[in-house]
C-alpha cells in the first residue's frame, strides 16, 4: 500500500511538470497548422481591370475543331475534281472487273460493269463539259498541259460510250440466249466461246478507257501540284 502511494505520488509530480510543456507543443502545432493552410490558400485574381478585347483575342486564338476547318460546298472554286475522281475510279473498276468476267461469265457482274460505264462515263462529261473551270493568266507550258488534259478526256468519253455500245449488245444478246446472228453474207453462231472473245474485245477497250482515264488524272494532277492551277483558285475565273 505504501509503495502504491509512492507511484502515484511520483505520476502527479510528472503530469504538474509536464502539462505546461504539453500546452507550448499544442499552441506550437496549432501556429505551423495555421501557417500550412494560408499558403494553400488561393489568392483570387483581380479581374477588373481586364480588357473585353484581351478576352476575345483569347479565344479567337484557340485550335479550331473539325468541324471549323470543313470548307462548305460554295468555298470551293471549282467542283471538278471530286466529280472528276468519280468517274476515274468507276470507269477503271469497270476495266478490272471486265477483265474478271472473261474467266467467271457471269450476267449479274455484266450489268454491274454496265452500269459503272454508264454512270463513269456521265460523270465524265459533266466534269468535263459543265464543272471545268474556265483559266486565265496561264503561261505557255501550263497551256500545253491544259490542252492534254482536255484532249484525253474527249478520248476518254469516246472510249467509254463504245464499251457502252459494246456492253449494252453482250446484255442483250445473253438476255435473250440469241443462238447466232445473220449478217449479209455471214452467219455468226452466238458459242459460249464466242461470247468470251467478244467479252474479251470489250475489256481491250475498257483497258483503253482506263488508260485514257488516267492520263488525263495524270495531266490534272501536274496542272494542280507542278503548274499552280486550281489551289486557292489561282488562275481560275469564277462566275
Amino acid at each position: 500500500m505504501r509503495h502504491m502511494k509512492k507511484y502515484v505520488n511520483y505520476i502527479l509530480v510528472a503530469t504538474i511538470v509536464s502539462f505546461p510543456l504539453l500546452q507550448d507543443g499544442k499552441k506550437q502545432f496549432r501556429t505551423e497548422a495555421g501557417a500550412r493552410d494560408d499558403t494553400l490558400i488561393k489568392v483570387a485574381p483581380d479581374n477588373t481591370n481586364i480588357n473585353l478585347d484581351t478576352i476575345v483575342e483569347e479565344v479567337e486564338q484557340l485550335p479550331p475543331g473539325r468541324s471549323d476547318v470543313t470548307a462548305r460546298i460554295y468555298e470551293f472554286p471549282s467542283l471538278h475534281p471530286i466529280i472528276v475522281h468519280f468517274a476515274i475510279a468507276l470507269i477503271v473498276v469497270a476495266a478490272l472487273l471486265e477483265i474478271l468476267n472473261i474467266l467467271i461469265f457471269k450476267k449479274d457482274l455484266a450489268w454491274v460493269i454496265f452500269l459503272m460505264i454508264a454512270i463513269g462515263m456521265t460523270a465524265a462529261i459533266i466534269a468535263s463539259e459543265y464543272f471545268h473551270p474556265e483559266t486565265s493568266g496561264l503561261d505557255h507550258r501550263a497551256t500545253i498541259v491544259l490542252q492534254l488534259h482536255e484532249e484525253w478526256s474527249q478520248r476518254t468519253i469516246r472510249l467509254t460510250f463504245v464499251c457502252l455500245i459494246l456492253q449494252l449488245i453482250l446484255l442483250f444478246v445473253t438476255r435473250f440466249s440469241i443462238a447466232s446472228i445473220n449478217l449479209p453474207g455471214y452467219r455468226i453462231r452466238l458459242t459460249y466461246r464466242f461470247i468470251r472473245v467478244f467479252i474479251g474485245i470489250i475489256a481491250i477497250v475498257m483497258l483503253a478507257a482506263a488508260y485514257s482515264v488516267l492520263k488525263t488524272g495524270q495531266y490534272g494532277t501536274q496542272l494542280v501540284h507542278i503548274e499552280g492551277v486550281g489551289p486557292q483558285g489561282k488562275f481560275l475565273v469564277r462566275d
